[in-house]
């Protein structure tokens, strides 16, 4: 689980659980937020778009495997324009 703090981009951040809960720093009261984990080939683990909360729970039926991942939160704007407000790459090591 990440602690409560906000990593910087590009960070190494360890995870111990196979189904972590991820939660971050809202960056404005008007967005939505998408999360895509890859693999460090930047094969598709995980996408999950139309978040309203900035968090995000994985489910028991997507655990991870142990590994390396890439972490991207990207933060758009509610209207559904497609503008992204804000993005951070962050790597992940369970």
């Amino acid at each position: 689980m990440l602690e409560p703090v906000q990593p910087e981009p590009g960070a190494v951040i360890p995870i111990t659980d196979s189904t972590p809960f991820f939660n971050w720093i809202p960056v404005s009261d008007n967005e939505t937020y998408e999360l895509v984990l890859l693999t460090p080939d930047y094969a598709l683990v995980e996408r999950v778009a139309g978040l309203t909360e900035p968090q995000y729970q994985f489910p028991d039926e997507a655990a991870l495997t142990a590994g390396e991942y890439r972490l991207w939160i990207m933060a758009y704007q509610k209207d559904n324009a497609g503008h992204v407000i804000e993005a951070y790459q962050l790597e992940a090591i369970l």
